[in-house]
């Protein structure tokens, strides 16, 4: 019965990193920009040349109807029709750039201690 137990919080404990890695992977094999990480207020990015996360950020979030209302420092405020969103700079995280992984480990680390 503990053995069972045991699995079973392994799985539940997996199951945001296992997440985490498949938003990894889309930026990695895909053509995608930006990608959500999943049961946290992070967004990974990829970016390409002098470009940074930010711009890469809000060229997404333009792509997909929300417009930059204003910024507060590091507080960025969208606005689409009634709704609002607001993103701390510093929940954009680069994963690819110029085509090659950065500190993956080191983002998938921190999320390992977060769980416990």
């Amino acid at each position: 019965m503990r053995k069972i137990l045991l699995l079973i919080i392994l799985f539940i404990l997996l199951i945001p990193i296992v997440a985490n890695v498949h938003s990894i992977f889309s930026l990695i094999f895909t053509n995608q920009t930006i990608s959500k990480a999943h049961f946290t207020p992070y967004y990974y990015a990829k970016v390409d040349g002098n470009s940074n996360d930010i711009i890469v950020f809000k060229k997404y979030m333009k792509k997909n109807g929300w417009e930059l209302s204003h910024q507060d420092g590091g507080l960025f405020t969208f606005v689409k029709g009634a709704k609002t969103k607001q993103i701390l700079g510093s929940d954009i995280k680069t994963i690819v750039k110029n085509n090659k992984i950065t500190n993956i480990l080191e983002i998938i680390f921190n999320k390992i201690k977060r769980l416990f």
